[in-house]
């Protein structure tokens, strides 16, 4: 069990999906996420699950499609030049090696979705 603090409006949801993807520690309590404790062990969760968001606002408008993606592997441990090399190979493999330089808020809805 864990207790998040109360906001006057909403049901909590995206808090909850923070804090199980270790974005967000829990205010009390305890969560476990693949049987790993979530502020005692963030970086295995982060090994074993990863969070697409699936709204309008994907990403962050300013940065580019790499330095979106770049910008959360430390999350995963990975050291920058390895990231950069992960970075171009997927955006090969989903088709968006040619965006690699696009302003993520000059993508379409779809295409932030895939990145």
């Amino acid at each position: 069990m864990f207790r998040i603090a109360r906001a006057k409006y909403g049901a909590e949801k995206t808090t909850l999906i923070k804090i199980l993807t270790t974005l967000l520690a829990p205010t009390s309590g305890a969560l476990r996420v693949a049987g790993y404790d979530v502020p005692e062990n963030p970086q295995a969760i982060r090994q074993r699950i990863n969070m697409v968001s699936g709204g309008e606002s994907s990403g962050y408008g300013l940065l580019t499609v790499r330095e979106n993606l770049w910008m959360f592997s430390p999350f995963y441990g990975l050291p920058s030049a390895e990231a950069n090399r992960c970075i171009k190979y997927i955006l090969e493999l989903v088709g968006l090696a040619d965006r690699i330089n696009t302003k993520s808020s000059d993508l379409s809805t779809g295409l932030r979705k895939k990145m």
